[in-house]
């Protein structure tokens, strides 16, 4: 897929201009937009297109940025173009299994840190909070606090909150549920409320899917949600992952019946997506 190789490229851009390098990197004609097109309301963007556009900019958001947000097509573009300088690309040297994997788990603009005591309040209020309590893991049950810790780690073999770098807690992203025998695991995410929508914690999940691929031998992780969540994560359909099952009429919910929707993402298809979003090589080739 086409993208802008520096921020320097960036921000020479002219509004169109940037609007056609965004069409060919979301492989999506964005048609008659304009600089106050919101990329949510208007364009109905998921947290994966987000990402995607947020890794045009080239470098770290300053977490002022992120914590006011971008709102239209002409955010993003007045950012590029009116920064005081050209923001510098992460660059992480490869990673063999025997070295530190603590800088592979930082991205341009989010820090993957490990689930820990100091979250343990927080990953239960979060993991119980609205829809959250509904349609992750927990499936509406309530069980008892010491249940819900057990639940957390429940089948999990790796996790992590995922954070700005300056700390602040966005979500938790998980791999669980491997098979090791046919090589594969799945994958899940939790985001704070108040930060959907961002694609930052996407940008967490591809350090963990990147974090997996390396680590464990696994030829491919699953990813499975009800045709609700999905709307999430859809405009990677066939681009970032493959759609490989749909189970219909699959779980109860809301008082009707939902499909669950099975997608897939491969060892070998991955490098190509984690140098695009996280703008860096990709370590297992």
């Amino acid at each position: 897929m086409a993208m802008v190789g520096s921020p320097t490229d960036t921000a020479a851009l002219t509004f169109e201009g940037f609007v056609s390098v965004l069409s060919a990197t979301l492989q999506n004609d964005l048609g008659l937009v304009t600089p106050d097109t919101r990329m949510v309301e208007d364009l109905h963007w998921d947290s994966l297109a987000m990402l995607e556009a947020l890794a045009m900019l080239g470098g770290d958001l300053p977490d002022e940025l992120i914590a006011a947000g971008l709102v239209t097509l002409g955010d993003i573009h007045h950012y590029m173009c009116t920064r005081p300088q050209p923001l510098p690309v992460i660059e992480h040297p490869r990673v063999s299994p025997d070295q530190n994997w603590d800088g592979a788990l930082v991205g341009p603009n989010v820090t993957l840190v490990a689930l820990d005591a100091s979250y343990t309040d927080w990953a239960s209020r979060l993991f119980q909070h609205g829809t959250h309590h509904t349609r992750f893991r927990l499936r509406g049950v309530t069980p008892p606090p010491e249940a819900v810790q057990r639940f957390i780690w429940d089948q999990v073999l790796c996790q992590f909150v995922v954070t700005t770098h300056s700390g602040v807690p966005l979500g938790i992203v998980s791999c669980f549920d491997e098979n090791f025998r046919h090589r594969f695991a799945h994958l899940a995410a939790v985001t704070d409320p108040a930060r959907c929508g961002d694609g930052l914690v996407a940008e967490g999940m591809a350090l963990l899917i990147t974090y997996a691929f390396s680590q464990f031998d696994l030829r491919k992780l699953y990813l499975e949600a009800l045709d609700v969540n999905f709307e999430q994560f859809k405009s990677g359909s066939d681009r970032v992952f493959r759609l490989e099952g749909r189970l219909v009429d699959h779980e109860y919910l809301d008082g009707r019946y939902h499909d669950l929707i099975i997608a897939a993402l491969y060892r070998n298809e991955w490098p190509v997506h984690h140098e695009r979003i996280l703008r860096r090589p990709c370590p297992y080739i």
